[in-house]
C-alpha cells in the first residue's frame, strides 16, 4: 500500500485523519486481560466474582492474603521453551555475510537478537497476542541521504494497536505523545497515530499525515505476536483473525487453582485461628 492508495482507504473509512478500529478490538482486551493476573501475579478478578454475597471485609481479607502460585506454572513454562531452543541445540544458516554480521553485531541493550527474542518477545506472545512487533526506522539516516538508515524493534501492545489486517499490508497504532519520564504536556491533543505499510512509514498528529520513510520494500515490517488464530465475522460477512494465547487453554485451570487455594487458605486461618470476643457482664450478687 503506497501514501495514495492509504490516503484513499482511510477516506472509504469514513474520515482522512481518524483511523478505522478492528470491530473485535474488545475480544483482544478480553484475552489479555484474562491471562495478565497470572502473568503479573496480580489478585485475579474472578477472585472477587467467585462468591458475590461475600462480605466486604473477609473479600478484603482474601485480597490481602493472596499469594500468585499460579504465576510460575507461566514462568516455567516460558523458561523451558527458551531452553529447548537455545542456540546450543540448533544452528542458524544465514543467506548472505552482510546478514550475518548484522545478526552478530544487532544489539538491544544488552541482549542479542536471540537473547531479546526470548526475554521480551515470547513472554508478549503468552501476555498479548494480538500484540505487534515492529521493525521501526531511526537515526541520522531518516535525514541524510549520505547515513544508513538504523533500526529498532519495538512491541506495540494490543491495547494501543488501531488497526491490523493482513489484507491491507497495513497497522495503525497510537504513538507516543510524551517522552518517557517527562512532565511536559502532552503536544498532541487529538493524538498521534503510527502509519506502517509494506511501503512507508508514516504519521497522523492532530489530523495531519506526514511521511517518515520510504522503504519501498514490498515487505510488512511487523509481525502480529500471534498464538492461535480464531476466525470472527462482522455482520456484512468478512472475515477476521483474533488470536488467543498460548495459555488461554489454560486459564479456566488457573482461575480454579487461584480460588480453591485462596479460599482453603482462608477458611484455615479463620478456623484454627478464630478470633475470641470476650464480653464483661456485671455480677449483682
Amino acid at each position: 500500500m503506497n501514501v495514495e492508495e492509504f490516503v484513499s482507504f482511510m477516506k472509504m473509512a469514513g474520515s482522512s485523519t481518524v483511523p478505522p478500529s478492528n470491530p473485535f478490538k474488545s475480544d483482544w482486551e478480553k484475552i489479555r486481560a484474562d491471562i495478565a493476573p497470572h502473568f503479573y501475579g496480580s489478585v485475579p478478578e474472578v477472585l472477587e466474582k467467585s462468591f458475590p454475597n461475600e462480605d466486604p471485609e473477609i473479600l478484603d481479607y482474601r485480597k490481602q492474603t493472596y499469594q500468585p502460585k499460579t504465576e510460575s506454572p507461566i514462568v516455567k513454562a516460558i523458561t523451558d521453551l527458551s531452553r529447548l531452543l537455545s542456540t546450543s541445540k540448533h544452528s542458524v544458516l544465514f543467506e548472505s555475510e552482510p546478514m550475518q554480521n548484522f545478526y552478530r553485531d544487532f544489539r538491544i541493550g544488552d541482549d542479542d537478537l536471540f537473547h531479546y527474542f526470548f526475554k521480551v518477545v515470547v513472554p508478549n506472545r503468552v501476555l498479548d497476542p494480538n500484540g505487534i512487533l515492529v521493525i521501526e526506522p531511526t537515526g541520522n539516516g531518516l535525514e541524510s541521504n549520505s547515513e544508513r538508515v538504523q533500526i529498532s524493534l519495538k512491541i506495540i501492545q494490543s491495547d494501543r494497536v488501531v488497526f491490523n489486517d493482513p489484507d491491507f499490508n497495513l497497522i495503525i497504532y497510537r504513538g507516543i505523545s510524551k517522552p518517557k519520564y517527562s512532565t511536559s504536556v502532552d503536544f498532541a491533543l487529538n493524538g498521534i497515530y503510527m502509519v506502517v505499510t509494506d511501503e512507508f512509514f508514516g504519521m497522523i498528529e492532530n489530523g495531519v499525515f506526514r511521511l517518515i520513510y520510504q522503504h519501498d520494500t514490498g515487505m510488512n515490517p511487523w509481525f502480529t505476536l500471534g498464538g492461535r488464530g480464531v476466525p470472527r465475522y462482522d455482520n456484512n460477512g468478512n472475515t477476521y483473525i483474533v488470536y488467543k494465547s498460548d495459555f488461554s487453554p489454560a486459564v479456566p485451570y488457573l482461575n480454579d487453582a487461584a480460588i480453591y487455594d485462596n479460599q482453603h487458605k482462608s477458611v484455615m486461618l479463620s478456623t484454627c485461628f478464630p478470633i475470641k470476643f470476650v464480653d464483661g457482664i456485671d455480677c449483682d450478687t
